[in-house]
């Protein structure tokens, strides 16, 4: 990373303790790889911690902050880093007029519902800069978990892009790839309070996923934007929710989604947003199906003191945004992702 010019993204080690401000260093690999680029390219997701000013995100205990961010690192056939994406050279908002161009992720928009990780929290990357002098928990600002490469849109903008999920801004965002050329800069961010318009054709009174993972588009990026909608926002208790008024009584279940959506005039569609009938607080994959039918893994349910999960797969309901289960597996364990297979000798299909 250091001779592809990153800053910020060097070891951890190098750093007195406690570490200063502006100190960022890149920790561990985390929730996704995908060798799906042009010349069987991969691309994984790494964390990156910074430190930042005390007060930072509204931190009160008057010490400096590290906040968890993430970095994307293209590695070519032999393994060698050949491209980044450092969210934290990406974090200055909506740029300011007469300036111009999309925005970008904003660090003073902290995590929807919170997120911290200490030295050793379950569901968080080790953290190497925590330590005497910073405050005591860092700040899990995007916890991103899924990647896909784009290889033609079809939907109004450039090919050869990223798509990239953040649970915990609720936000699935486009990255300015361009096979190895781009800038890394976020083209757009879909999502509550996010750069799109919802078309709420079936008046949905929450229409937008939260907590969402393995976000793709099917058919081989011609196809709709699959999504598994955990549903962490809406399903919180108010004041979370970002004004929802609650769930309660027949919306607190984890949904199967599919979308379409314009980049040219900025709107959702939603095709499918089916109630799987529990609630996943983590974790779950979504997949179209050649028949057309869509598979979707409730990935972490808690039932009866355990963590279960579900595969399903769901027959779509022409004119409507629901259908109806024609497999639903219950499984005595949790998982993070799963796929459908025509047969155990070929790769999933969409």
């Amino acid at each position: 990373m250091i001779a592809l010019g990153a800053t910020g993204l060097g070891p951890c080690n190098v750093f007195p303790s406690p570490a200063p401000v502006g100190s960022s260093c890149l920790g561990a690999f985390h929730h996704d790889a995908i060798q799906t680029l042009p010349n069987n390219y991969m691309a994984v997701l790494v964390d990156v911690e910074e430190i930042f000013p005390p007060g930072t995100q509204g931190d009160n205990t008057g010490l400096p902050v590290d906040i968890v961010g993430d970095a994307i690192v293209v590695l070519n056939r032999d393994w060698q880093a050949v491209w980044y994406f450092n969210a934290f050279e990406h974090d200055s908002g909506c740029p300011v007029p007469p300036a111009t161009g999309p925005c970008q992720l904003d660090i003073n928009r902290a995590a929807v519902l919170g997120g911290s990780c200490g030295a050793s929290s379950p569901g968080c990357p080790p953290m190497f800069l925590l330590g005497p002098g910073i405050a005591p928990a860092a700040i899990d600002w995007l916890h991103g978990n899924s990647l896909y490469y784009w290889p033609t849109d079809n939907f109004g903008g450039a090919s050869g892009d990223i798509v990239w999920s953040s649970k915990n801004q609720d936000w699935v965002m486009k990255i300015d790839y361009k096979n190895g050329t781009g800038t890394g800069e976020i083209l757009w961010r879909m999502g509550n309070e996010g750069d799109f318009t919802f078309n709420n054709i079936y008046n949905d009174p929450w229409p937008w996923f939260s907590g969402q993972h393995d976000v793709g588009i099917a058919e081989n990026g011609a196809g709709v934007m699959t999504i598994f909608d955990d549903g962490d926002t809406r399903v919180s208790s108010p004041p979370g929710g970002l004004g929802y008024p609650g769930c309660e009584p027949s919306d607190c279940d984890s949904r199967g989604m599919a979308l379409n959506f314009n980049e040219s005039t900025m709107e959702v569609t939603p095709v499918l947003s089916d109630d799987l009938g529990s609630y996943s607080t983590a974790m779950g994959s979504a997949q179209l199906l050649p028949d057309g039918n869509y598979f979707f893994m409730s990935g972490w349910v808690l039932a009866n003191n355990s963590v279960v999960s579900y595969a399903l797969e769901i027959l779509p309901t022409a004119g409507t945004d629901t259908g109806t289960t024609v497999l639903n597996v219950e499984q005595s364990v949790g998982g993070y992702r799963a796929w459908q297979m025509s047969s155990l000798y070929n790769p999933p299909e969409n």
